[in-house]
């Protein structure tokens, strides 16, 4: 079987489809990834072979602003439809069938499987008969922002002569959602299933030398906004209040951000017990951490929820709101809006977290319900009968 993968570039898009990629492939199928050229790097490191196609953040970024230069105005809750529409379907996706049209007639694939934000390949698949699976990297699209997807989409689905499907197309035939039971925000119906997300899949990497004294004598807590947030992050006061609760502290702040600016930055408020890196393998944190700090987003928060690690969430954009609604409502985390982001009360929530058993015993149920979801092995096992 041929199967074609199509992604958007964002790394927290591509990574959630791994797994079930690299299961079809050992399974014997020809796997071929599309997705942007800065990307394709991520993708060739795990052994599959990639296409170039579709945009970068960045640039999708700068197009989508040029044609909606007041979505910034629009209060942070609330642009998801927009940002949604306005990235995803009338900027990214016009580029990305431009790619994959010839690519659909050159490799003749047999199966589609696309993130939730990859609108270009439906209406393609659809229009040949191909069965596709969506691979979500978070909860349920709400309905505000299906239906703003639907109008933006629809040219693309009308280029083949269809109408564009309420759902977009995203449940047509199997729809893999990451989301463990407790956390809610899981679609309805029979195509929809539940698949281990990328950070449940137990990755492993080498523990550097100056990590392994840390967490040992007082609480580890590990702060990051993700690869693409960083610059966004409010460091001074999550650093802040670390500095000011007795714990040892990891900070990522990704690895488009000079680290020496910030660490001068921060010098007066990084003791000998907080580390600022790039970057260092999540994995090896979440088997540390007592606490994660972090902007919302789902690889971060799924990773943590898998690891059974109580959460503090600083959302700032996208689904991060949505994710943090979610694990909130589960008992496992807390959330800080804008206007709360300062040192006392970042710490004061840090100090709830480690002293009230009750995060850390809800913690633990969530991790056992993310370890009964199907794996991606599994899923590709069946994924024939599936679609």
């Amino acid at each position: 079987m041929r199967v074609l993968v199509s992604t958007t570039s964002g790394v927290g898009h591509i990574l959630p489809v791994i797994p079930l990629a690299l299961e079809l492939q050992r399974h014997g199928h020809e796997v071929l990834w599309a997705t942007a050229s800065g990307s394709c790097s991520i993708v060739e490191g795990v052994g599959i072979a990639t296409r170039a196609a579709g945009l970068m953040p960045a640039e999708r970024a700068q197009r989508f602003l040029q044609n909606s230069p007041n979505a910034l105005a629009i209060p942070p809750r609330e642009r998801r439809p927009v940002a949604f529409a306005g990235f995803f379907a009338a900027t990214a996706g016009p580029v990305m069938m431009e790619a994959l049209e010839p690519l659909f007639e050159e490799f003749r694939p047999d199966l589609v499987v696309h993130d939730a934000s990859e609108l270009a390949s439906s209406p393609i698949a659809t229009s040949k008969g191909i069965p596709s699976v969506t691979v979500a990297f978070s909860g349920e699209l709400p309905g505000p922002v299906v239906a703003a997807g639907v109008v933006a989409v629809a040219p693309l689905w009308s280029r083949f002569g269809l109408d564009v499907p309420r759902d977009l197309g995203m449940y047509a035939h199997a729809y893999l959602h990451p989301f463990a039971r407790p956390l809610g925000q899981r679609p309805l119906g029979a195509t929809v299933h539940d698949m281990q997300p990328f950070s449940a899949a137990g990755q492993s990497s080498e523990v550097p030398d100056w990590l392994e004294s840390m967490g040992t004598e007082r609480p580890l807590v590990y702060a990051t906004y993700g690869t693409e947030n960083g610059r966004r992050a409010p460091w001074r006061e999550i650093v802040g209040a670390l500095a000011s609760v007795d714990v040892d502290a990891v900070v990522t702040v990704g690895r488009g951000i000079d680290l020496g600016p910030l660490r001068a930055m921060l010098a007066g408020l990084t003791p000998g017990r907080i580390r600022i890196e790039a970057y260092v393998p999540q994995a090896i944190l979440m088997e540390r951490a007592a606490v994660v700090v972090s902007h919302g987003g789902a690889g971060t928060m799924l990773a943590a929820g898998a690891a059974g690690v109580p959460q503090i969430a600083l959302p700032v954009a996208a689904d991060q709101f949505d994710n943090s609604d979610a694990f909130v409502g589960a008992g496992v985390a807390v959330a800080l809006v804008e206007d709360e982001l300062d040192p006392i009360t970042i710490a004061d929530r840090l100090r709830l977290l480690l002293e009230d058993d009750s995060f850390r015993d809800r913690g633990r149920e969530l991790a056992r319900a993310f370890e009964e979801m199907l794996s991606p092995e599994l899923i590709a096992n069946h994924l024939v009968e599936l679609v």
